[in-house]
């Protein structure tokens, strides 16, 4: 099982792959990398117009 949170903004898209390989900026690549800390994926889905990411978060059930 997975909780997942979605965010979407109607601002300008932008290519998440293509800003964390080029971009000198921090933000994405801190963001990436907490999310990685904690096992979750950080997937961006195609609009049309604005952005839209899935966090996806494994959950452990004991």
């Amino acid at each position: 099982k997975s909780a997942y949170i979605e965010i979407t903004d109607d601002g300008n898209a932008f290519n998440f792959n293509y800003e964390f390989t080029t971009s000198g900026g921090s933000g994405i690549k801190n963001i990436s990398s907490r999310l990685k800390v904690i096992g979750a994926t950080l997937l961006q889905k195609e609009v049309i117009t604005g952005n839209h990411f899935v966090i996806s978060l494994p959950l452990q059930i004991s």
